[in-house]
């Protein structure tokens, strides 16, 4: 689980406030190091007289560095929204089965590539809910990803849906590499990167801290329990009138 602590608990609109340099470099170095490694790659394909099929895999590349950057900032621009208050909770009648089906073919390339299982599982029989499926997908998407970037290759993903003392839970287990117990209570600060992460394996470091966000505006709870070596599993609970 991804992050480096910079200014945990302080808000983008306060660093540019006060002045701080914090979080300009980060962001700084967020997209300058991926728009470096486009330009290389895109003066590679123009300098040599490539073969098409190698040509093509370079522009893909490019391509994905792209939008790569462009998600950052999207991502921090849902941040300033969040943080401000500018957020309108909507609410509609949700499937949560289907919805989180739906969300966990959106990881089917990565799951294909490290040939895990991804489990979705009813503890509670068909839920239909009413809530923002905007919310509900930042959320949830964010867990998993997190959940299916840390698996091992052939390793299990679990997502168990049902009810607890009235609310809604939602657990995600996978059999990834885990979390020191030290880093738990961190996991969704903003840039915040646990200890046992390896240099090559990062992201932009605001997915959890999102979800928690989002997870605040409906009024819900995220929790974490993990070993080292044994796997991780989050526990997502928030009220919903269910229908």
């Amino acid at each position: 689980y991804k992050h480096s602590v910079v200014g945990s608990h302080n808000k983008i609109g306060g660093f540019l406030e006060a002045g701080q340099g914090n979080l300009e470099s980060v962001i700084s170095h967020q997209l300058r190091y991926p728009l470096r490694t486009a330009k290389l790659s895109m003066q590679h394909v123009l300098k040599n007289d490539e073969p098409a099929l190698r040509a093509k895999r370079e522009l893909q590349k490019i391509s994905n560095i792209i939008e790569e950057a462009i998600c950052f900032l999207d991502k921090l621009e849902v941040i300033q929204k969040l943080e401000r208050k500018m957020y309108e909770v909507g609410e509609e009648e949700i499937d949560l089965s289907s919805f989180i089906y739906d969300l966990a073919r959106k990881f089917s390339n990565e799951t294909t590539r490290k040939k895990l299982s991804l489990e979705v599982k009813l503890r509670s029989g068909k839920t239909i809910v009413r809530s923002d499926p905007f919310v509900l997908e930042n959320i949830i998407y964010n867990i998993l990803a997190n959940a299916v970037k840390y698996s091992k290759n052939l390793g299990r993903v679990t997502i168990e849906i049902g009810k607890q003392d009235g609310k809604i839970l939602i657990k995600v287990l996978d059999q990834g590499i885990g979390i020191p117990r030290s880093d738990l209570d961190h996991l969704c600060s903003m840039f915040y990167r646990a200890s046992n992460i390896k240099d090559g394996n990062e992201g932009s470091g605001l997915g959890l801290y999102i979800a928690k966000l989002f997870t605040s505006l409906i009024g819900g709870s995220l929790r974490f329990e993990s070993e080292i070596d044994q796997g991780t599993c989050v526990f997502l609970t928030f009220p919903v009138v269910t229908t």
